[in-house]
């Protein structure tokens, strides 16, 4: 308590009084970037299924079902999934279900962020949102009304955009300046402590940076050229190190091809190489 909790409590305390400076004008124009760009999505849409709603997993599963697409993921009654891990897997089958998994990428973007974060902001022009010590399964912290915590960065080009525009409406004073603190891999340090595992041991007390190097030796283990690894590579082996951690092993490389929207075999492949990197995990 004296050492730990109760210096957080009030640290977390200031944050949530200072606040956090978005700019609900940059908001509004995001808002209406959005929009623009669902109504042109879903007048795609309307060209193969006129009226079809692609929020409605009702009506998505009907109508993929007519086309034959079939996901192998089951809702909890068994029924197939047609959530947007279960689509990733069936993008190039049709037209169809890239422009569904846009829409609902779009609207999220819109009711979360652009419409949903505009009701936090005060009339100083700052969100203050509730910090929670032990808000997560995994025990870091977290945020609440708003949630600040998991603003998106995107893992696609195209969802790197729209993080990058919800990104761009947080703007401080002149004078002063916006710092992202990271918690330090923090779970994949205690991974490499409580394993002992001697590659994971050399990559962070060299102080490179752990996924970025992670991503290198996965491109390595699946005969790519590991100096053309790119930062969305990084992202995917920062998902992959963590799932690692979390996951099922035997589940792993099924879990990793859905999640990033490669081929099963793909994800298979990265899920060994994980395991051949780090023999201790």
């Amino acid at each position: 308590w004296e050492e730990v909790s109760k210096p957080a409590m009030w640290a977390y305390c200031e944050m949530r009084m200072n606040g956090m400076p978005l700019d609900k004008g940059g908001l509004q124009l995001f808002a209406q970037y959005l929009e623009t760009e669902i109504k042109q999505v879903q007048a795609k849409i309307d060209g193969y299924k006129p009226g079809l709603n692609p929020v409605s997993p009702k009506q998505v599963g009907e109508y993929l079902l007519s086309l034959g697409i079939v996901p192998k993921k089951k809702t909890a009654t068994g029924q197939p999934s047609y959530s947007d891990d279960a689509l990733e897997d069936f993008k190039n089958k049709h037209p169809m279900v890239d422009l569904i998994l846009q829409h609902r990428e779009l609207t999220k973007q819109l009711g979360t962020y652009a419409v949903g974060y505009g009701h936090f902001v005060r009339s100083d022009g700052y969100v203050h949102p509730s910090y929670l010590a032990d808000g997560t399964e995994s025990g870091r912290a977290s945020s609440q009304d708003p949630n600040l915590f998991n603003v998106s960065k995107g893992r696609t080009e195209r969802k790197k955009k729209l993080a990058d525009m919800l990104r761009a409406c947080f703007k401080c004073p002149p004078g002063w300046e916006i710092v992202e603190v990271d918690a330090g891999q923090i779970e994949i340090r205690g991974a490499a402590h409580l394993s002992a595992d001697p590659a994971m041991h050399e990559m962070l007390t060299a102080g490179t940076d752990f996924h970025m190097a992670s991503a290198k030796k996965f491109a390595v283990a699946v005969g790519k050229d590991p100096e053309k690894v790119t930062d969305l590579a990084r992202e995917n082996a920062k998902t992959s190190n963590f799932a690692a951690i979390y996951e099922i092993p035997s589940e792993l490389g099924g879990m990793l091809a859905g999640r990033l929207g490669i081929p099963n075999k793909d994800g298979e492949a990265l899920a060994v190489s994980m395991f051949q990197t780090y023999v201790r995990l």
